[in-house]
């Protein structure tokens, strides 16, 4: 039993990750961070992952997410799935999901607004059943003046 968060730094993932770490807490389960890492750095601008010069700098995307994990979760597992060139939001899902299975996971906290792509992906259509396993909990909003 485990708890995944995609994770990309936004201030949407941080609260999903808080969100779970409370999850974990309640639950006594691990909690796992994930990241899709393309090796697209006009993704990686979209992210806002870049370096001050705009360079695309893979190890110091890496090592910049980690230490933001380890502040807000500091139990929280770590997972950097680097992917060659583009990757849209099924491809996105698609490693998703897989690791979601490969963990064991039972409950996926995604931080999202909808519309979402990378939500609809990972949810897959109603029928003939859920692309994703396991129960996914959607984070809206980052809960205004609370430090957790």
């Amino acid at each position: 039993m485990t708890v995944m968060v995609p994770y990309d730094g936004s201030p949407l993932a941080q609260a999903a990750l808080r969100r779970g770490r409370q999850l974990t807490d309640a639950l006594s389960t691990p909690l796992l961070a994930v990241t899709v890492l393309p090796e697209d750095p006009d993704y990686a601008a979209g992210k806002d992952w870049l370096a001050g010069d705009g360079g695309f700098e893979p190890d110091r995307i890496v090592a910049g997410l980690r230490h933001q994990i380890t502040e807000l979760a500091p139990e929280a597992g770590f997972r950097c799935l680097r992917v060659e060139g583009e990757v849209g939001p099924d491809g996105l899902a698609g490693r998703l999901r897989a690791q979601a299975a490969e963990a064991g996971a039972t409950v996926v906290v995604l931080g999202s607004h909808s519309p979402d792509p990378l939500l609809e992906a990972l949810l897959g259509p109603e029928e003939p059943g859920p692309a994703v396993e396991c129960d996914v909990y959607v984070v809206r909003t980052r809960p205004a003046g609370r430090a957790e």
